[in-house]
């Protein structure tokens, strides 16, 4: 469990800006990422004189302590008109950043009052409690929130959960970009089934072109180098991209077409089981679900979903079924053999009352 990250400094500041504020005062920024105010350099007709700022609305006087904000003196009781989305009455709170690890969100919650003000998703829970802090501050100041996070906690996970990662999410990179993964699976040639990433856009096209391209060079790096792997790549990937707008980032997932649905020509199908399957399952459980389903696809003979178990144990002892490589959000995968005589492997399981056919 992670200590919890505060800037004492910060909240001392937060506070001293609530004071001014409950005292009347109109107050601006000098940097518009930091404090949920208007920004003075938005202002125009702005002039630099002495500890502060002229404008044809009124003097800004730079108060220094706390930094980056000043107080808005009027000229003639108007405010600038660029100033018509920020609510100059609200008042700015401190507040905690809760992280849960597990589900990748923080809720950020009002420290005096915890009144829930926010609840930011996919949070790279792999940062620092202080680069975590200041990009929560930069995300409230941008959405205008009257809040300012100083303080960065994480929850307790509850029972049976987990975090994708321990530690910093590993990345996949080319000679051209690197982002971030959130699961992965490949087997035992490289050849990778499952991969979710998050990232810039163009970053994301480049690991997209490298591995899907005629000249494939992905490469996927855990744990700050110590495993490197060169992923050779299947012929055709089911693709599903999903923006998301406060990181300026996308959230990409390829999955191989073999693990969706095998065709007569195939030589293996994938059972791959993903976070949030069922009931959070043990993933074996859910794949023996997933083997009838594409066993009754690929076989020229009916399968039976209560054939799961029985067909698992059977085709485990002879080697047709091994479990492959899978992290993060892909919690098991495992490969199938469809060249073998799984027809065979039924017809003498039923003669052994391993399995049987209902006749109503």
């Amino acid at each position: 469990m992670k200590q919890p990250y505060e800037s004492e400094y910060l909240k001392k500041d937060v506070l001293k800006v609530r004071a001014y504020q409950q005292q009347g005062h109109v107050l601006v920024t000098t940097h518009k990422h930091h404090w949920p105010l208007p920004c003075v350099h938005d202002v125009p007709g702005l002039q630099r004189e002495g500890r502060g700022y002229n404008s044809p609305w009124g003097r800004f006087e730079i108060l220094y302590d706390p930094y980056e904000v000043a107080v808005f003196q009027p000229a003639d009781g108007k405010h600038p008109p660029v100033w018509e989305e920020h609510d100059l009455s609200a008042v700015i709170e401190p507040a905690t950043a809760r992280v849960d690890p597990a589900r990748r969100w923080a809720r950020i919650v009002a420290d005096e009052t915890e009144e829930e003000l926010a609840i930011l998703t996919d949070v790279d829970v792999s940062e620092s409690g202080r680069r975590l802090l200041e990009e929560f501050r930069r995300l409230l100041a941008e959405h205008r929130l009257p809040a300012v996070v100083w303080r960065v906690e994480w929850a307790e996970p509850e029972d049976g959960e987990q975090p994708l990662w321990e530690g910093r999410a590993p990345l996949i990179r080319n000679e051209h970009a690197a982002v971030n993964l959130a699961g992965y699976a490949f087997d035992n040639d490289y050849n990778l089934i499952y991969l979710s990433a998050v990232g810039h856009k163009t970053a994301l096209e480049a690991i997209r072109a490298s591995l899907l391209g005629r000249h494939r060079k992905g490469k996927l790096i855990l744990g700050g180098g110590r495993y490197q792997t060169h992923l050779n790549g299947l012929e055709r990937y089911e693709q599903a991209w999903s923006p998301i707008p406060d990181f300026q980032a996308h959230h990409v997932i390829f999955l191989a077409r073999e693990a969706l649905k095998p065709e007569p020509t195939d030589d293996v199908t994938y059972l791959v089981v993903f976070d949030g399957d069922g009931d959070r399952p043990e993933a074996e459980v859910e794949a023996k679900k997933l083997l009838t389903k594409r066993l009754h696809e690929a076989l020229p003979i009916p399968v039976l979903d209560e054939w799961a178990e029985a067909l698992w144990q059977a085709a485990d002892d002879r080697g047709w079924i091994t479990a492959v490589r899978a992290a993060g959000d892909c919690r098991g995968c495992w490969q199938v053999s469809l060249m073998t005589d799984w027809a065979e492997l039924v017809e003498a399981l039923i003669t052994q009352g391993e399995i049987k056919i209902a006749i109503e």
